[in-house]
């Protein structure tokens, strides 16, 4: 049977090229909401991801006011997913 992966979406605070606060938001219009009034004063990247059945995730970057022109997102995406999905053992602990 088929099934729909769900979404989530969070908001990550950027502390340099850590992860400072990561907080997750009920839908990507709250999401975004937050992240117009945050971009001003704080760096900070907007992501959504989904849980797959098979327990991978597809996630991806919503906005972001962290890049320079140039810069790959890539990079970006895989700094954020090794933090928050458990490669980064210090961001774990506290955000557990």
């Amino acid at each position: 049977m088929f099934s729909m992966p769900t979404t989530t979406y969070a908001l990550c605070d950027m502390d340099g090229e850590k992860v400072g606060k990561f907080t997750k938001y009920d839908s990507e219009a709250e999401l975004i909401g937050t992240y117009d009034v945050k971009k001003a004063n704080n760096k900070v990247v907007a992501i959504a991801w989904s849980e797959m059945k098979d327990d991978s995730r597809l996630i991806w970057i919503l906005v972001e006011n962290v890049l320079d022109e140039g810069d790959d997102p890539m990079d970006l995406l895989m700094n954020i997913y090794g933090q928050i999905f458990g490669f980064d053992d210090e961001f774990t602990a506290e955000n557990e």
